[in-house]
């Protein structure tokens, strides 16, 4: 699916910000360049960025990948100055001071470009790159051609006109790869891809061709594809020297996206990775969380840092508790984080217990919107503590006084630990029946303890035949 970035002009137009409109590695050293602005201006509605913006300097994390970013000050000054416009040899030199907080295609990349400058530095990157092409070309080609496969092979499930015409577009877009690489466009064989199946009424199907879809190699998570990439005609090395760096640069995202009338407000926002801004797009964060799993560790890792700095009087606490309600909304109830090292006031107290509501842009005639209010997390309690059993006593009395707390009692950690989030709500209420009654739990029983009679019965049965 395309992508609709949902932070600053930067993510949005990535090969703008690589400047391609420079020829290929002229190496210019007249001190009258005049380099297009970076920085955009910025509007009255993203003031409010700046309390983020300063604390870039400070090493943040990013909040769905982890990594250390690179504050967009030092980027900027890389671009303008050009620093990049020297040998092989010292943009090597330079890029190896960032080696950690490169992502990890980029380090890749950089590693392998690393030991070919050294084996003959007197080549330029791009040189190199074009160099590499020779032997990386052949197997994204073939991860390209499995990735067919599979699409074709899931198409089989759909009605056989359909397949067909699958068939003849996923023919045509390998010729085209084999012929002339440059002109196959991953984005563009989506767009077309679900214009095929515009039509098509099975949700379930059409879905999982389109994440097959997605499945092929981009030069965000594949080496190859990278390598092959930016050995087009159209970048030169001090594009790819950026390049390597620009994806771990801090940006801020809008937990509610800006494409969905999300404010660019300081409520609103969260640090994060150019890379882990960009994939995200207009997605809802459930389903960043689904693709990104560390997300539930390192989101909190960003969050006690900002914490320490709102204690140390550096960001508003405010911001701190209005930025664990946005979340939890956004997440629909799945990532809440913790807060309890936050220095609470009786005036934040009464912020947090406050109803959700997303923030507007300032000075905004927007009427403020009230979504709804998340389910309460009763129906799956993942708390581990280790609880102490009740003392024996009516239980019809105490199920009819506490059943709640008879609930988290009964329970044990193995039983929760065996509790799947996937569970159904038939499950789930006939569960709840249960532990509350005695009567249906001893039908329940019952009904369970006859199972493996019959199964004991067919067993006797198959024996007596041999």
């Amino acid at each position: 699916m395309p992508i609709k970035n949902n932070q600053s002009e930067l993510a949005q137009n990535p090969q703008g910000f690589l400047n391609l409109s420079q020829p290929a590695d002229e190496f210019c050293k007249s001190k009258n360049v005049t380099p297009p602005s970076f920085t955009a201006k910025i509007r009255e509605d993203q003031i409010s960025r700046d309390p983020l913006v300063k604390l870039y300097e400070e090493g943040l994390p990013c909040f769905c990948c982890g990594r250390k970013m690179i504050p967009p000050r030092v980027i900027e000054e890389m671009r303008t100055s050009h620093v990049f416009r020297c040998t092989a040899p010292e943009a090597i030199e330079i890029l190896s001071q960032y080696e950690d907080k490169m992502h990890t295609n980029e380090e890749k990349v950089f590693n392998i470009l690393k030991k070919e400058v050294e084996k003959d530095p007197s080549k330029s990157i791009k040189e190199h790159l074009l160099e590499l092409k020779k032997t990386h070309e052949l197997p994204l080609i073939q991860k390209q051609a499995g990735i067919f496969k599979l699409i074709d092979k899931f198409a089989e499930k759909i009605k056989p006109e359909l397949h067909q015409e699958i068939r003849d577009y996923l023919l045509t877009s390998f010729e085209t790869i084999k012929n002339n690489g440059n002109e196959f466009s991953r984005v563009r064989f989506i767009k077309q891809l679900e214009k095929i199946l515009e039509n098509y009424p099975n949700t379930q199907n059409k879905e999982k061709l389109i994440r097959i879809a997605g499945k092929l190699p981009t030069a965000y998570d594949d080496v190859d594809a990278f390598i092959v990439k930016y050995s087009k005609p159209q970048y030169n090395s001090e594009n790819i020297a950026l390049r390597l760096l620009s994806y771990s640069m801090a940006t801020v995202d809008h937990i509610h996206p800006k494409s969905k009338n999300g404010a660019n407000h300081l409520y609103n926002y969260v640090p994060e990775c150019m890379r882990c801004n960009s994939f995200r797009s207009d997605k809802p964060m459930i389903y960043q969380l689904e693709d990104y799993p560390e997300m539930f560790v390192n989101s909190q890792k960003l969050y006690d840092k900002l914490i320490g700095f709102a204690n140390k009087g550096k960001l508003s606490k405010n911001y701190i508790v209005n930025l664990y309600k946005g979340i939890k909304q956004e997440s629909e109830g799945v990532l809440q984080l913790d807060y309890s090292k936050l220095e609470m006031s009786k005036s934040l107290e009464r912020e947090l217990k406050k109803p959700f509501t997303y923030p507007v842009n300032p000075d905004s005639k927007n009427a403020i919107l009230n979504p709804e209010p998340l389910p309460e997390p009763e129906a799956l309690s993942l708390s581990f503590k280790d609880e102490q059993p009740k003392a024996k006593g009516n239980e019809e009395q105490i199920f009819a006084t506490k059943p709640v707390e008879i609930k988290q009692a009964q329970r044990t950690e193995s039983e929760i630990m065996n509790i799947s989030p996937l569970i159904t709500k038939r499950r789930r209420k006939r569960q709840v029946g249960e532990e509350q009654s005695p009567q249906i739990k001893k039908s329940a029983e019952t009904l369970r303890a006859k199972k493996p009679r019959v199964q004991q019965k067919e067993t006797i049965k198959r024996n007596n035949r041999h």
